[in-house]
């Protein structure tokens, strides 16, 4: 990673390929994050993503979502039910992703870990919580619909 970060910070914007050539260096930078990924190493692979973060800005497919990462990082957590730390890198992807598409599937998820952490304590009937966690997730993220439905439905319900 080091050759790549020297290399990249050598090209001037004279060189007529410059554009090409920063294309195939954080395509190969991307590989190898997708590497890491699979071994789960996501703690490194945050670190490369924010030391080439200047350079990803300068690539359309790159910056379009520069936190794909966090949403496999998401989903280790998901399946171990940490709702707590599904919601923060979630909450991260959004925070850089600019594709419309991918910021929409991002929020569905996101509403959905939020209404799966509140169910946790649903299913314990402790209401106060579970509204809790839904009123933590709507000063965050507002538009979030059914993590509204479901705080009325508890404050009808069971007074929260």
């Amino acid at each position: 990673l080091k050759k790549q970060k020297t290399g990249m910070r050598r090209l001037s914007n004279k060189i007529k390929d410059r554009e090409v050539l920063l294309k195939n260096q954080m395509s190969l930078i991307h590989n190898y994050m997708i590497d890491l990924v699979k071994q789960k190493q996501f703690k490194k692979i945050e670190v490369i993503s924010q030391r080439f973060s200047g350079y990803c800005n300068q690539v359309d497919w790159c910056r379009a979502d520069r936190g794909w990462f966090y949403n496999s990082w998401a989903d280790v957590f998901w399946n171990r039910g940490e709702w707590n730390k599904v919601t923060e890198k979630l909450g991260m992807q959004l925070k850089l992703t600019r594709d419309k598409k991918i910021r929409t599937d991002v929020m569905k998820n996101l509403e959905n870990a939020y209404l799966n952490w509140c169910y946790t304590y649903m299913n314990k009937r402790e209401w106060g919580r579970a509204a809790d966690i839904l009123k933590k997730g709507l000063a965050k993220y507002p538009k979030m619909r059914n993590c509204q439905k479901t705080l009325e439905k508890l404050k009808c319900e069971h007074g929260v």
